[in-house]
């Protein structure tokens, strides 16, 4: 009765290992996640900005 008991102590406490491992693992792939989009969004922030700074040149070089 006793060795069944440790037996399932050491499963639970491999279970809770495994589940622990797998929460960090979600936490650095959300983190991994919200950094690509932080850096995607800053990148189309600016390639945004550059296209309406050409457009607007290209207008003022028409109205001239």
């Amino acid at each position: 009765m006793l060795s069944e008991y440790r037996e399932l102590q050491l499963i639970v406490r491999d279970q809770r290992t495994l589940v622990d491992s797998l929460e960090k693992k979600e936490a650095a792939r959300q983190k991994a996640v919200a950094r690509f989009l932080k850096e995607w969004e800053r990148n189309y922030d600016r390639e945004m900005r550059m296209k309406e700074k050409t457009l607007r040149k290209r207008r003022r070089l028409l109205e001239t």
